[in-house]
């Protein structure tokens, strides 16, 4: 009967055609089913590229004909280090119960359950060799395939004619016919090669059958294409053909004597179906051929570097074989084999991969065409390869985690010193390789049509003006050889004029210590440029372009100023400038004036006026004499009085009170000291303390002070620091505080400190408590104003250690002055515990006024300048020496330590402010700045010293600068036409229009320009645009299209490049360029944009928003 009318899925055993060929199917005869593929002898040349039979038509006739002998390819692997450069692939393809059975799978599954661990269940006795792969090899324990098994299917359809019309599980919708050529394209098709090399196909299952759409019958296998004599399937089914599976052995001996003969090709698919119940089931054996498959190739050294073996089986149980397996979760764990170069081994992956992970491992090694994730869209993705739909999602993963990192790929640095300057312009290159396979060579292509150079760091020089891509290639030393490329550009001016450098001072002449700005400029040679100043007095060099020097002696000095270009070799060029700087003219001063002096406790404040004449030269300093009597007086040179700036007051603290003094006052400039002043004494008086009590009246609470609690006054239990009593917080008795809570104040009687320039509270201390973390037993002094609460100013507790001794304190009271202060003594034991403590005493309790001082220096002062003016701030002073800071005092000078008071202008008169702005500063003149603070005792140290320079607003010199005229008015642009426009297509930074240069896609040059005058006595030349670039290039090497920025002189010769950009810095939005232009001071030049472009693909420089800001 036709099998046509059998039901779908049935597989007639004894049913084969009348011309099938079961000898032909085992490959008995050599070359019958490898007709379709002519390969050599030689099974191990790697990536064999196949070349298929073309039509050659010739005056309408046509023939087949190869189009050339078949070749190597390239052995080099560009995915590496993603993937190791396998040339042979294996698969071992086992039934069901081999893997679920005997790896184990903790009744749970496998991922989840064993992370890995091969379990001892009650068959794994029966597959030594297989757990023997699984240890020593990597086990991937999460194969999955979702909701549909691996089973035949997922793997056979790559070379297979089964329909979808069979009883398998479907490997893809909607198929008819044979899918032979979706991986090895025969001559007529519609997909191209997918894999090169051979491919050995042994199948021992009974699936091999088809249905012929043409006769729509079921047909065994194998069958020729129709209208060929090429078989369609390399196949070995002796199922078909004899009725039953064949051996494992036997398969086993056939794949390994075929390999023998012709050596192991690019891909074999060996199926070890006899350990599955009811056929030949045979599990020792399978397992026994499992290993010697692995091992024969393992071992062999031609291919165990090349090779990746996977052993696998066709689908999981559901949960109805006993307990041992993964229930309906579709799991396989898979052994993974390769050379421990490549893979981890004794390794257990739990990535849950797919089919198609192995195919697309497989595609990728064999092919070396497809790096990084696969797309689902190329003839390799899901229309090509219609898998289950797990399988789909594993599309970007082939087996990923269990690689060694491979080699490093070969890369090239190319580096050149200097990239720019005028011709001719000698440039040193620096080549280096790293990765690849060394030892290296180097090749360079200089870009100016010169011969090459093979030197890994050679010099060249650029003989006339360009823009050159200077190039790098290196070869490695694998085989074949790889290359990598690098370059640099070099941007070459044409030649500019001689080197010239101008110094000039201000002022050239002058008294001592006199203050001198020079300034220094170059032009020609090639910018930039570098600056050094030699002062001619011996001391140290400037770097500076425009330094300030002060020459402290008289004498005739030449200043000299050295310039530096950027050419190669450099050239340098001297200009010279003469300072003379005569000796100070005038005499000392005179006679301070007003000397006073007020007493203090153990202090004396003076104060006195400058004196009527400075001798015609700035005061620098006062000097202080002070004796005990008369006439006496000897200069201190220790003390709030000694080494004064100019300040106009002064303490003189630290003595002895009752005792007179005697003081006068000089001053001092730079010629010498004057006369002294007036003699003006004083005599120091102690005051006496607001409150004063040491408790040794009696025994008695002293009259005035209260007591509540334990408080007491006695000498027993804690003794006395002054003898013979203290206040005490026990019981006099006992010498504890032991009732149940204990707590008391001892308060002082209020005192008068409204007027005490430094009050304090003193007193000694002695205590012995209990020692615990609970902070009980607290001991507190507290203070408060006649109005005010009382807040605590120290505290102790159970948590100090005990203080055996009496130890003195001292407290600031400056924050509680009024007249009716008060301060008192708390204790208190906070919890109920019986206390067997001796407690706290207190003794020799006094308030002390205190003695006012002049403020420490203000902090922190700053200089900020402005247009004819400097911006002054400062701190405080960090105390204000008991005494409220009424005043501040502002010193100025042109020389570091050359300040004297302002007595004129906005930072004259200060009140306690902490800023004011001196506007009588002049323009480039550098100016240092001191304060200091004043209060009712005198003036404080002067504060660190601040500096300045008031410069002017800039000058914006450039016209038109966004383009806004228009492209009718571009004055004072000078441009090519249709440049200045208001595209849609690329938007100005700002405004309306911006200026457009290239963008055509052919050979084409824009020019931008506008002339300028930079003014000779500015000290800064600041250009600035803004630049968008995008390209339809595609080389992330290459400068094809490129805009200069150039500096021109009226007629049009360059002066130099500031800046070259191309198709390589293209970039989405604007960003900004700013340039140093100070070298052309005292210049007329033109701004000079260049944009040239060339044959292919568009560049678009668009540029707006111009600025030169000089000043």
């Amino acid at each position: 009967e036709d099998a046509k009318d059998l039901p779908e899925g049935q597989r007639p055993q004894t049913y084969k055609r009348d011309d099938y060929n079961c000898t032909g199917a085992k490959f008995a005869a050599n070359g019958v089913e490898f007709a379709r593929f002519p390969q050599p002898n030689n099974f191990h040349v790697n990536n064999k590229k196949t070349v298929m039979p073309v039509p050659t038509c010739q005056n309408g006739a046509c023939n087949q004909l190869m189009k050339a002998v078949l070749q190597p390819a390239a052995t080099s692997n560009p995915l590496a280090p993603y993937f190791p450069p396998f040339t042979h692939f294996v698969i071992l393809y086992r039934e069901n119960h081999t893997f679920d059975d005997y790896l184990g799978d903790c009744a749970t599954t496998v991922q989840a359950g064993c992370n890995g661990a091969v379990q001892s269940t009650n068959h794994i006795s029966s597959v030594p060799n297989l757990h023997t792969l699984a240890k020593t090899n990597a086990l991937m324990d999460a194969y999955s395939t979702g909701t549909q098994p691996p089973s035949g299917p997922n793997h056979w359809w790559l070379f297979s004619a089964q329909s979808s019309s069979s009883s398998q599980q479907q490997s893809y919708p909607g198929a008819t016919g044979t899918q032979f050529d979706r991986f090895l394209k025969g001559p007529s098709g519609g997909y191209t090669f997918i894999m090169n090399g051979d491919f050995y196909w042994m199948l021992n299952t009974g699936s091999g059958y088809w249905r012929n759409p043409a006769t729509n019958a079921i047909e065994a296998l194998p069958v020729n294409r129709p209208g060929t004599t090429i078989p369609e399937e390399l196949n070995y089914n002796h199922y078909t053909c004899c009725g039953q599976n064949d051996d494992d052995q036997t398969i086993a001996n056939d794949y390994m004597n075929f390999v023998t003969a012709n050596g192991l090709p690019t891909y074999s698919y060996v199926e070890l179906f006899n350990d599955h119940p009811g056929t030949f089931q045979d599990i020792p054996k399978n397992d026994a051929v499992t290993k010697q498959i692995a091992d024969s190739i393992m071992n062999n050294a031609a291919y165990k570097d090349n090779t990746l073996i996977v052993v696998t089986e066709d689908d999981t149980q559901n949960g109805n074989n006993g307990p041992d397996h993964v229930s309906n979760t579709y799991r396989v764990p898979t052994v993974i084999i390769a050379s421990p170069t490549y893979m981890k081994q004794h390794y257990v992956s739990h990535v849950a991969y797919t089919t198609n992970n192995v195919l697309a491992a497989m595609e990728r090694t064999t092919q070396n065409v497809h790096p990084g994730v696969i797309d689902p869209n190329n003839n390799i993705g899901l229309a090509t390869f219609p898998m289950t739909t797990s399988d789909q999602a594993g599309l970007g993963d082939p087996l990923e985690d269990l690689w060694v990192q491979g080699a490093t790929p070969l890369s090239a640095t190319a580096s050149g010193t200097p990239t720019t300057g005028n011709a001719p312009l000698s440039v040193s290159f620096t080549g280096s390789a790293t990765g690849g396979t060394a030892p290296y060579s180097y090749s360079w292509n200089f870009g100016d049509g010169s011969a090459a150079s093979t030197v890994q760091n050679p010099s060249h020089t650029y003989n006339s003006a360009c823009t050159c891509t200077a190039t790098l290639t290196v070869t490695d030393s694998s085989s074949p050889a790889k290359t990598a490329a690098s370059s640099v550009s070099i941007n070459v001016s044409a030649v500019g004029g001689p080197l010239a450098a101008t110094a000039a001072a201000t002022p050239t002449s002058g008294q001592v210590p006199l203050n001198v700005a020079f300034t220094g400029t170059a032009t020609g040679g090639t910018p930039t440029y570098s600056y050094s100043w030699n002062f001619g007095d011996g001391s140290a060099t400037s770097t500076l372009q425009n330094p300030s020097h002060t020459y402290n002696s008289a004498a005739t000095y030449t200043a000299t100023l050295t310039v530096t270009d950027s050419s190669a070799p450099v050239k340098t060029a001297t200009s010279s400038v003469t300072i003379t700087a005569s000796p100070i003219a005038g005499t000392p001063p005179g006679a301070p004036t007003g000397l006073t002096a007020s007493p203090g406790n153990g202090q004396i404040s003076l104060s006195w006026a400058a004196p009527a004449s400075n001798g015609g030269v700035s005061i620098t300093s006062y000097r202080v004499y002070r004796g005990s009597s008369t006439g006496t007086e000897s200069l201190l040179t220790s003390g709030g009085c000694s080494g004064l700036g100019t300040m106009l007051s002064c303490t003189d603290t630290g003595l002895t009170n009752g005792q007179a003094y005697f003081y006068k006052v000089s001053a001092v400039n730079a010629l010498g000291e004057g006369a002294l002043s007036n003699e003006a004494s004083a005599t120091p008086v102690a005051v006496a303390n607001p409150l004063s009590q040491n408790f040794d009246g009696g025994t008695a609470i002293p009259a005035g002070w209260t007591a509540t609690g334990l408080w007491r006054v006695g000498s027993n239990c804690l003794g006395a620091a002054s003898a013979p009593n203290s206040l005490q917080f026990n019981s006099a008795s006992a010498c504890n505080y032991n009732p149940l809570r204990s707590s008391g104040f001892a308060t002082s009687p209020a005192f008068d400190i409204s007027t005490a320039p430094a009050p304090t509270l003193t007193f000694n201390t002695k205590y012995q408590v209990e020692s615990y973390s609970g902070h009980t037993d607290q001991m507190t002094v507290q203070a408060k104003t006649a109005t005010g609460a009382w807040t605590t100013l120290w505290t102790r507790d159970s948590t100090n250690p005990a203080q055996t001794t009496f130890t003195p304190v001292t407290l600031d009271l400056s924050g509680y002055k009024s007249t009716g202060s008060q301060v008192r003594f708390s204790f208190d034991s906070i919890d109920t515990y019986p206390r067997s403590y001796p407690g706290w005493a207190v003794d020799d309790v006094a308030v002390q006024a205190g003695v006012a001082t002049a403020p420490g220096a203000p902090t922190g002062l700053a200089a900020t300048a402005g247009n004819a003016q400097v911006s002054l701030s400062w701190g405080a002073p960090a105390s204000n020496g008991g005494s409220a800071i009424t005043s501040y005092k502002v010193y100025r000078g042109t020389a570091s330590g050359a300040e004297t008071l302002l007595t004129a202008g906005g930072c004259s008169g200060l009140g306690n402010v902490a800023s004011c702005t001196d506007a009588s500063a002049t323009n480039g003149q550098l100016y240092f700045y001191k304060v200091s603070a004043v209060n009712a005792v005198g003036e404080s140290a002067q504060s660190n010293e601040a500096s300045a320079t008031p410069t002017s607003t800039p000058t914006q010199l450039i016209g038109n600068p966004g383009f806004e005229n228009g492209s009718t008015n571009p004055a004072p642009w000078v441009a090519t036409s249709g440049i200045i426009g208001s595209p849609a297509t690329e938007p100005p930074h700002s405004g309306s229009w911006d200026a457009w240069l290239d963008g055509y896609g052919t050979t084409h040059t824009d020019t931008l320009s506008q002339q300028v005058t930079v003014p000779s006595n500015i000290s800064s030349a600041k250009l600035g645009f803004w630049l968008h670039i995008d390209t339809a290039e595609t080389s992330s090497t290459t400068a094809y299209d490129t805009l200069q920025v150039q500096v021109r002189n009226p007629s049009g010769t360059a002066l130099g490049t500031l800046a070259t950009y191309s198709n390589l810095n293209a970039a989405s939005g604007y960003t900004q360029k700013t340039f140093d232009l100070s070298a052309y001071k005292g210049q007329t030049i033109q701004i000079y944009l260049l944009g040239q472009e060339d044959s292919t693909l568009q560049t678009s420089f668009v540029v707006d928003d111009f600025a030169l800001n000089v000043q």
